[in-house]
């Protein structure tokens, strides 16, 4: 018996079936579980969550303009995924309507303001997405007047960041962050991976609070200016 299992015979014979075996675990088709994951669901996962810490990151740090391009890269995203347009006046209407149902108010004209300055990020956005797309996909197209006009516009943008950040900086600072959070949840929860509720839910209710303590401390600083004014 030992001398079979000392043989080369024996050896190669006990080689060929280990190499076999491992072969055909590499090329056999995985499971059907593990067949049914979608690489694009978790590259968008992926992306998601970068851009959810982004969020966090920059509300923490108060940065209301980074803030504001990182919610219209989440609705594009959204957007992308699930096929369905996202109408930003319809979404700021439900975040005006959660704070008010929260116990909170919003000032209308600084609501009108930030409308304002959400629809040109927003146009931006879109003015840059397809003049990239443009350039990528027909490299030696000819370009329409309209087509060269929108080009130029994209180039020529810096006057017009330096506008829209000075009219950012004229709206209170937890509003507009406040605002922006709550839309970033809105597009998340929207979405079906549990993952997404939970962030969606997290973002809808900090950006929430965030925004009626600025309302509140708000009619605070009013107050407390008014009185200083008639003291003098």
């Amino acid at each position: 018996m030992a001398y079979i299992f000392n043989s080369p015979k024996f050896n190669n014979i006990v080689l060929c079936g280990i190499l076999i075996t491992f072969s055909m675990a590499i090329l056999t088709p995985p499971s059907c579980q593990a067949a049914n994951v979608n690489f694009n669901d978790v590259a968008f996962g992926v992306r998601i969550e970068k851009l959810v810490e982004k969020v966090i990151r920059y509300k923490d740090k108060g940065d209301s303009h980074k803030l504001l391009d990182i919610m219209i890269d989440i609705k594009n995203e959204v957007q992308g995924y699930t096929g369905v347009a996202i109408n930003l006046d319809n979404e700021l209407d439900k975040v005006e309507s959660e704070i008010k149902r929260s116990g909170g108010k919003v000032n209308k004209d600084d609501m009108k303001k930030l409308r304002k300055v959400i629809k040109k990020k927003e146009k931006k956005a879109a003015h840059k997405a397809f003049c990239m797309e443009i350039r990528m996909l027909n490299p030696d197209f000819q370009l329409t007047g309209d087509d060269e006009h929108m080009l130029y516009m994209a180039r020529h943008e810096h006057d017009k960041d330096e506008q829209e950040d000075a009219t950012a900086g004229e709206l209170p600072l937890r509003l507009t962050i406040g605002v922006t959070v709550a839309l970033c949840g809105l597009f998340l929860f929207v979405l079906p991976p549990p993952p997404c509720k939970v962030w969606g839910a997290d973002l809808m209710k900090a950006g929430t609070a965030l925004a009626i303590e600025g309302y509140v401390n708000g009619q605070e600083d009013d107050k407390h200016d008014s009185k200083k004014k008639k003291a003098k």
